[in-house]
């Protein structure tokens, strides 16, 4: 359940920076959530609620929009997004080779924060 962590984290930021800028609510908080970045959308929401009791983020909205896989071919200079995100390793479709770098849908992060 690494989830909760990684929603500690984001709300951590996002309430750092709500009051940095004088925010008094956060109203609204979106995460970009990579579809191979081995994470549940259902616990972060279920991890949302509990994290954000007792902070200016409480009855905040969130909001998961999934990034999709992109991956570069170093062989052959193709862009994909693979068949599967699960997988541990992706071969280019063009070319077979396994020489891949994954640019996009790994990663977790917040996309935008709605103050008051």
């Amino acid at each position: 359940m690494h989830e909760l962590g990684l929603m500690q984290t984001a709300v951590d930021a996002a309430v750092q920076a709500a009051v940095a800028n004088h925010a008094a609510r956060i109203t609204k908080l979106t995460l970009w959530v990579g579809d191979a970045a081995g994470a549940d959308p259902d616990v972060l929401r279920m991890g949302f609620d509990a994290i954000t009791r007792n902070t200016i983020a409480n009855g905040a909205t969130l909001v998961i929009e999934a990034v999709p896989v992109m991956c570069h071919c170093s062989a052959c200079r193709a862009e994909f997004t693979p068949a599967r995100a699960d997988e541990l390793y992706f071969a280019c479709p063009l070319c077979g080779s396994f020489e891949v770098q994954v640019r996009a849908g790994r990663d977790i992060s917040v996309g935008a924060v709605e103050v008051t």
